[in-house]
């Protein structure tokens, strides 16, 4: 029973969480981004056991590495500031070796303050309800049943501002804590 239970709350966690909206062009311009120093480091989620990197890289870009158990990913992040609100766009830091793949991005809201980094990635069920219910026009194409915005970034950044204090547009912010 107790096997049952936690098999029941794995799925539904996994269930809410989603999944990210990708995106075929940047959020930012060159004017957009940003390099802040207080990113670089290693940070932790310990509730998922996930440790991120980010480390400085050609001009205001980080690598990061994200490792999970014996898997590690690796992104190329850039930050920058859309009115008053901070956003990362990572996309996979290595050219995919088959044409047939397209890198794409994922656009997340950040904060920072101090030794606490919280993001949340735009997330594809939520723009999949505004679109059919018509309530956001936006140029996108569906991918199985994961958005793909295919818009240009100017209307990207239209769109994060617009739902950036939507709640359902950015959930579930992961909390990573500095380690030092």
């Amino acid at each position: 029973m107790k096997t049952m239970k936690n098999l029941l709350a794995i799925v539904l966690a996994l269930f809410l969480m989603g999944c990210p909206a990708r995106s075929l062009f940047p959020l930012f311009t060159e004017k957009n981004l940003v390099f802040n120093p207080g990113l670089v480091g290693a940070w932790i989620d310990k509730d998922k056991k996930e440790t991120y990197f980010f480390q400085k890289t050609e001009g205001k870009n980080y690598i990061v590495i994200v490792c999970h158990d014996e898997d590690t990913t690796q992104y190329i992040t850039q930050l920058g500031q859309i009115g008053k609100l901070w956003f990362l766009d990572s996309y996979p830091s290595e050219d995919p070796t088959n044409y047939q793949f397209i890198p794409t991005h994922i656009i997340s809201k950040m904060w920072l303050n101090g030794d606490t980094l919280r993001f949340a990635s735009l997330e594809s069920d939520h723009l999949k309800k505004l679109i059919e219910k018509e309530n956001l026009k936006i140029s996108h194409t569906f991918l199985k049943e994961d958005v793909l915005l295919t818009a240009s970034t100017d209307e990207l950044q239209q769109l994060v501002l617009q739902l950036a204090q939507d709640d359902r547009a950015f959930p579930n912010p992961t909390k990573l804590i500095r380690v030092k």
